[in-house]
Order: C-alpha cells, then sequence, then structure tokens
C-alpha cells in the first residue's frame, strides 16, 4: 500500500475492485503453489504432494503468507472501520 499512497486513488469502484481482484488472486496463489511441482537440482521432477508441500514450507510459504496476511488485515480494518462509521460510531 505504501507505493500507491503517493497517488490519490480514492475509494472508487473500480480501485476496490482491483484490490479484492488482487487479493484474490494472491490467496489463491498460496493453495496453487501448493499443489506445483518442482525440479529439483539433478533435473528430476517433483510431483509428491507431501515433497511439494516440505520444499514450499522451506521457501515462499512463509513470505506468501506473511504479506498476504498483511493485505487482509487491511482489507478487514477498512472494512470494519467503514462499517463503524456508517454505524455512526
Amino acid at each position: 500500500w505504501l507505493p500507491m499512497q503517493v497517488f490519490d486513488v480514492g475509494k472508487t469502484m473500480a480501485a476496490q475492485i482491483i484490490r479484492w481482484v488482487t487479493l484474490l488472486f494472491w490467496t489463491g496463489d498460496i493453495v496453487a503453489s501448493c499443489n506445483t511441482g518442482y525440479y529439483t537440482r539433478a533435473g528430476e521432477v517433483v510431483l509428491r504432494r507431501r515433497a511439494i508441500l516440505i520444499h514450499y514450507a522451506k521457501t515462499w510459504l512463509a513470505p506468501d503468507v506473511v504479506i498476504v496476511t498483511a493485505d487482509w488485515a487491511v482489507i478487514l480494518a477498512s472494512l470494519v472501520s467503514s462499517a463503524a462509521g456508517s454505524a455512526g460510531f
């Protein structure tokens, strides 16, 4: 969100749609990455689910979860604050 704070994007419908589409895309990417095979250093393709999950957990799972969780927290905080504002609190 920091780079976009330079621009006055506002809360247009298009901006909201883009925000949700990208959030859902990256959330789905975590699920897809848990099901995506990989190549070993020896050039072998690994397609066993357990090996894929272990490999993903050792490589990109932590950064993916941190980033997507932060995005979800921002979206949910925005929803809560707008709901509180419309409720008169």
